[in-house]
This record gives C-alpha cells, structure tokens and sequence, in this order.
C-alpha cells in the first residue's frame, strides 16, 4: 500500500517489483551465499520492459550499468591486488549492473558507498561478538539491497 502510495504509476509496479527480487535475493545469499541466476534474469526482463514501455531514456540505465561495472571492477581489483583473493562474486556484479540501471549514474556510487560502509558496521559488530577472523565470508546482497532502496527513496520521493 506504501509504495502504491508512493507510486501510483508503473514506476510503482516497478519498484515492487525490484523489491520483492531484493528481498529474496538477500534471504538467499545471507543463507546460502549464492545469488540465482534466474533472479537476475527476471529483475532484468522487469526493467527491459519498463524502459520499453514507459522511457525513451535508455542512457540512464546505460550509463548506470557502465558506471556501476566500472567503479566496482575498479575496486575489485585494487583488492585483488592487495589481498590476492575475491572480494566479490559474479552474482554481485550482476546485481551492481541491474541496480545501475534501475537508480541511475550517480546514484550507483552512493549505492554503492552505503551498501559498503554498512557492510563494514556489519562486519565490525560480527567481530566484536564472534571474535575478529579474516577470512570471514559476508554476505554483500543484503548491504546492496538495504542502500539501493534507500537512495531509491531518497531521490525519488516528494
């Protein structure tokens, strides 16, 4: 009802939409670790068909998209080179991609900000309960999902 209220469009169809595929996602990777390809490929086709039918503006998730990719591929490898090992999976760069397209250019990077330095709280307060361990493995999805419907919000709300 809240989004309906908030969005009384097809914008609001969307938003659902990505929710409900957030939410699921973050249950999954937060048990599981892993992120479903088939989840992806539905997100994808939702936005698909709301560019098509309600844009003409398809730079905006173009440009998301790449400036998304590019900004965590960025900071993949300045790990990579650090640490030698994968910080990230291959689900979580789908998902940086379809966010990208859904929040936009600029938006990508506070995304993208948020979702880490709420990850690092996570992360501080797990070690400070369970004891610090390195090779601690967390589950980035919720942090993603958590930041993008907050700048979603944030931006997009009257």
């Amino acid at each position: 009802m809240i989004i309906w209220y908030l969005y009384p469009s097809l914008e609001g169809v969307l938003f659902y939409w990505i929710f409900i595929h957030l939410l699921i996602l973050s249950i999954i990777d937060r048990e599981w670790l892993e992120i479903p390809l088939s989840i992806m490929i539905s997100m994808s086709l939702g936005l698909i068909i709301y560019y098509v039918i309600n844009s003409h503006d398809y730079m905006f998730a173009l440009s998301g998209i790449l400036t998304g990719l590019g900004c965590i591929l960025f900071i993949y490898g300045i790990t990579w080179l650090i640490y030698r090992k994968h910080a990230l999976g291959f689900g979580d760069f789908q998902l940086i991609a379809i966010l990208g397209a859904w929040v936009g250019q600029i938006n990508i990077f506070f995304v993208l900000f948020l979702s880490s330095f709420l990850a690092l709280i996570a992360f501080v307060i797990i070690s400070l309960l369970q004891g610090y361990d390195r090779s601690r493995k967390l589950p980035f999805v919720p942090y993603l999902s958590l930041a993008s419907i907050i700048i979603y919000l944030i931006n997009t709300v009257d």
